[in-house]
């Protein structure tokens, strides 16, 4: 954002925004970046971890029957993954459009 800002025309950048509305798209964008950003990366890793640990206690303890399984949930849990990020993605960028 700070790079469209910067490579925009001045006088038509802002006959056209109002710095109010410059202002508040900024504060957002900073306040997602500064709250809701370190948290997730916590529980990003803290869920990995789990997950490592239960595969491997899995396969530690019964490897020849759940090792399929395993694999299987790992590449269903990969296809929801991908297609949760690009919806996600998808109506941020509609909840954004109403701002």
């Amino acid at each position: 954002m700070i790079e469209a800002v910067m490579n925009a025309s001045l006088p038509k950048f802002f006959d056209r925004v109002p710095i109010g509305r410059l202002l508040n798209r900024f504060s957002k964008d900073l306040n997602t970046v500064d709250i809701t950003i370190p948290p997730s990366w916590g529980n990003a890793i803290v869920s990995v971890y789990i997950l490592l640990v239960e595969i491997g206690s899995c396969v530690v303890t019964s490897p020849y029957v759940l090792l399929p399984l395993v694999l299987i949930f790992l590449f269903f849990s990969g296809v929801v993954q991908r297609s949760f990020v690009s919806l996600n993605r998808e109506i941020v960028r509609l909840g954004n459009a109403f701002l």
